[in-house]
Parts: C-alpha cells; sequence; structure tokens
C-alpha cells in the first residue's frame, strides 16, 4: 500500500472522528441554551425550532438553513440568530 493511500484512509478516519464529536457536541450544546430540537437520521440532521421559523441544521458540517431562506454555519451562529447568544 502506497503512503499516499494511508495518509488518504487517515485523512477520512479523522473527517469522521470529527464529524462524529460535532454531532454530539451541537446537540449538547443546544440542549444546555433550552432550544428545542428533533433530531433525524439518528442525529446528523436536527430539526431546530427557531422564534421565528424552522431550521435544519446538520451538525456533522454546522451547516444550517432557515426555511425562511437564511443560511448559515456552525452552531454559535446557529445559537446567534435564534437570539440565544449574543
Amino acid at each position: 500500500m502506497g503512503e499516499a493511500a494511508e495518509t488518504f484512509r487517515a485523512m477520512k478516519h479523522e473527517s469522521q472522528r470529527r464529524r462524529a464529536h460535532n454531532r454530539k457536541y451541537s446537540a449538547e450544546l443546544l440542549r444546555v441554551n433550552g432550544v428545542k430540537y428533533e433530531p433525524k437520521n439518528v442525529g446528523a440532521h436536527l430539526i431546530v425550532q427557531g422564534p421565528n421559523s424552522i431550521i435544519d441544521f446538520w451538525p456533522g458540517t454546522g451547516r444550517w438553513h432557515d426555511r425562511a431562506g437564511i443560511r448559515g454555519f456552525g452552531v454559535q451562529n446557529l445559537l446567534k440568530h435564534i437570539g440565544c447568544i449574543k
């Protein structure tokens, strides 16, 4: 097996580990801040109840789409968007 293949495998494993950590951390952060959400697809997709709309959030990557049309990235920015933190 070549060095490039080993490097790729290590990078893939690290990416999977990081996304799994993000799913756990983001869900916990939403819960601690009192944000209501419904997990879908074993936590890979969260339906978040915002103050004025529903927000689709993918915690593994950090992407979120407010169904009113606003898009963003990161759980901290999501919390700012729904008014939990400033």
